[in-house]
């Protein structure tokens, strides 16, 4: 079996449902916002050991990639996986079929917290990425 690539996302840092009453953490949803609050993708490519400055205020993997050159070979090294192609590195952190349907999870209005975990659970099951959730949920400011 191949390595993959251990993914924790935190609870408290994700970033989830847009502007809706199911959603998770504060700021603009994206890879990883000002506040410090990351998408399940944005999780996945810190994983990979893409520098965290490098994912700030972009909305989906491809435009981190081709923002700022990302190498798949060196976030390969330094994640630990090298059963990995180039190219199914590049495949899961850019704009593909995986990307597209975990943003889609991830942004939801509709699912609650919980629903989101097991979609994405389920989502990436047989994908080079091995998904965890730590922590707790933070209370909303004015609760």
């Amino acid at each position: 079996m191949k390595r993959k690539i251990k993914v924790t996302i935190d609870r408290s840092k994700w970033r989830t449902g847009l502007n809706s009453t199911n959603r998770t953490g504060e700021g603009r949803t994206a890879l990883l916002n000002k506040e410090g609050y990351m998408c399940c993708l944005g999780f996945c490519m810190a994983a990979s050991k893409v520098a965290k400055k490098n994912l700030l205020d972009i909305g989906a993997p491809s435009g981190c990639l081709n923002q700022h050159a990302i190498d798949p070979n060196k976030a390969m090294r330094s994640s630990g996986v090298r059963a990995l192609t180039k190219e199914s590195l590049t495949t899961c952190l850019s704009n593909s079929e995986l990307a597209f349907d975990a943003m889609k999870i991830n942004d939801s209005v509709k699912s609650t917290p919980k629903e989101k975990e097991e979609a994405i659970l389920e989502l990436f099951k047989d994908s080079v990425f091995d998904i965890e959730f730590t922590g707790e949920y933070r209370k909303e400011k004015n609760e």
